[in-house]
């Protein structure tokens, strides 16, 4: 039986990983140095290449942008211009969907309702379970959110009190030993509407690395953000 997975490292440091179905066929093909500070990875299907996705900085990206990161890498396979290039498919789109957001969030009016259903959960998350001071709790090494660092779970709380939240909270933690993590934040929103923009426009920001869209501004006193 053939083995359904082979890595190798060149003197070079580059790694590549190959991926192969029961048959021997190669399915997948990763190039790449360090923690995806570049890489390139091919798709198979029967022999046949069906497509690239190129990678910078752990970032899914196109063609043009691997191509300019490249030139520090003398042994970084060119792309392909025959194939499809996925990445700068996708980057396409995300730049779309964010000018509808964007668009749709001038448009937006606020909706007293919506804020008294997001104030009213806020409030529950608040009040239930255990909760604290995002800012003092996040101190601690052994406290993190999500599935990020204690160091970039320190540098968002940070940034949001930076640019104008009153107050964050962490709610629903949980306890695992010496250590806690939570993906429940409720931040408080400061009043001013300069402020209130910016605001919620890091937590959409945020949101959308989970895979959805963050509370608009409905007027609401708090805003809730999952992280997990």
């Amino acid at each position: 039986m053939s083995q359904p997975f082979a890595e190798e490292e060149l003197p070079t440091g580059k790694k590549i990983f190959k991926s192969f179905d029961d048959s021997g066929n190669l399915l997948e093909e990763t190039q790449m140095y360090g923690m995806l500070d570049i890489g390139i990875k091919y798709e198979f299907d029967g022999g046949v290449k069906l497509g690239e996705m190129y990678f910078v900085k752990q970032k899914l990206v196109s063609r043009k942008r691997y191509e300019k990161a490249r030139c520090d890498y003398s042994d970084m396979p060119a792309s392909d211009d025959e194939v499809e290039d996925v990445g700068g498919e996708l980057a396409k789109a995300a730049r779309q969907e964010r000018q509808q957001q964007k668009k749709a969030s001038e448009e937006h009016k606020p909706n007293p309702e919506v804020a008294a259903r997001t104030d009213s959960f806020c409030e529950t998350m608040l009040q239930t379970g255990h909760q604290e001071d995002a800012q003092q709790w996040i101190q601690s090494a052994g406290h993190t959110l999500g599935e990020l660092s204690h160091a970039k779970s320190r540098n968002l709380v940070a940034k949001l009190l930076k640019i104008g939240a009153v107050r964050v909270t962490a709610c629903d933690i949980d306890q695992y030993d010496q250590e806690q993590n939570t993906g429940h934040l409720v931040v408080e929103l400061p009043s001013e509407a300069s402020s209130r923009k910016v605001v919620f426009r890091e937590i959409d920001r945020l949101a959308s690395q989970q895979g959805y869209r963050g509370d608009m501004d409905n007027g609401q006193r708090y805003a809730y953000l999952k992280l997990d």
